[in-house]
């Protein structure tokens, strides 16, 4: 099937393109789960050159869109709220600098946004998650996990999207 596709899209032979990712941002499984990625892909004749890159530079591609590969890991993640509009803050034409937008669905982005109605929000999320699965705009990894953990000594822990504000840690002994 994924050889037809790629004959389908015209690239009967396949084709090549470069990867980036954050080495040490993600845990340390990253690095294997991309090689395995590339394994896959190379079965069908696609070539995913893999090039580490530090963590500036992938905020480089973010904050001003200087991107330097043709692909490069980042999170789809709806973190604190599990809200499912949360990611297309990022990924659509509605940051500063996109790497993707489809002008086609950014309306039904911005309608969704707005929408309190809970049967219409969710329809409308529905079409804009189908139309970002028709177009395929990313591929889907994994599931990334958070695990904190503390012992009894320590007080004053608390986590707000991700981020630990270790001014109020106590470390008691």
């Amino acid at each position: 099937l994924a050889k037809a596709l790629l004959r389908e899209a015209g690239y009967p032979k396949g084709f090549s393109f470069v990867y980036e990712f954050s080495m040490g941002t993600g845990g340390a499984h990253q690095a294997a789960i991309y090689q395995q990625v590339a394994s896959d892909l190379a079965k069908v004749g696609v070539t995913m050159d893999i090039k580490p890159f530090p963590w500036p530079q992938l905020l480089r591609g973010i904050l001003q869109g200087e991107w330097r590969s043709h692909a490069f890991g980042f999170e789809y993640e709806t973190l604190p709220t599990g809200e499912t509009l949360r990611p297309f803050r990022l990924h659509s034409c509605t940051w500063a600098h996109p790497w993707y937008c489809d002008e086609m669905i950014q309306p039904v982005i911005e309608q969704a946004k707005h929408m309190f109605i809970e049967s219409e929000r969710r329809a409308l999320i529905r079409l804009i998650l189908s139309r970002y699965h028709e177009e395929a705009a990313a591929l889907l990894l994994f599931e990334q996990l958070g695990l904190d953990a503390y012992t009894p000594t320590v007080t004053g822990y608390s986590q707000v999207n991700g981020l630990i504000p270790f001014a109020t840690l106590d470390v008691g002994g």
